[in-house]
């Protein structure tokens, strides 16, 4: 499964990352104070974007987790576990 799964950062919110956004936090107010200062990630399987992940940095030793999602029919395939795997090795860089 880790074979197909690929996960890049986003430069740019789009609306499929901002309704996976939206299944974890339903307060689009909130996800836009937390967005300008967060690192995002997606991962994209099968060329398909299966799951977000937004990472704000603390202090130079802490990252928050502000937002975690996958998409439905990607759900109970381990893409979660994966997406927590990728925020630490972000934050042993």
């Amino acid at each position: 499964m880790a074979n197909d799964l690929i996960f890049l950062p986003i430069q740019q919110i789009s609306a499929g990352h901002w309704a996976l956004l939206l299944l974890a936090d339903p307060d689009k107010n909130a996800i836009m104070k937390y967005l300008p200062n967060s690192l995002c990630f997606e991962a994209i399987k099968n060329n398909v974007l299966a799951g977000i992940l937004v990472l704000q940095p603390l202090d130079e030793n802490t990252i928050e987790i502000k937002n975690i999602a996958v998409k439905e029919q990607f759900q109970g395939q381990g893409i979660g576990r994966l997406l927590l795997k990728h925020a630490e090795s972000i934050e042993k860089k």
